[in-house]
């Protein structure tokens, strides 16, 4: 890994941690909740696992969301009322990723 890299993940766990307010995973399920899993390609550590993580946890609709590196995959479960599967791959793309849909 070079050391731009490193510095541009470790930058963006540091900025995503600083912002992120944790919320109860334990909360009885939304009517409306839906699954995800998602590829997601171009994590190069697992402060980007993390960064990712934290970003769809703050994003409007997501209930929770788990991201991990070693298979390069996310799962999100998020309320459908509020957004919906294009949302939250958009929200993945624009931090630099290529995602897709697995299921």
């Amino acid at each position: 890994m070079t050391r731009k890299l490193a510095v541009a993940c470790m930058t963006i766990l540091l900025l995503t941690l600083s912002s992120v307010q944790l919320s109860a995973e334990t909360a009885a399920p939304s009517p409306g909740a839906k699954t995800i899993v998602l590829s997601i390609a171009g994590m190069s550590c697992e402060g980007c696992a993390t960064g990712i993580r934290a970003m769809l946890k703050r994003t409007s609709g997501v209930i929770s969301a788990d991201v991990n590196y070693e298979k390069q995959t996310g799962t999100v479960v998020y309320d459908s009322r509020k957004t919906n599967e294009a949302g939250i791959v958009e929200v993945v793309s624009k931090m630099g990723y290529k995602v897709a849909i697995l299921k």
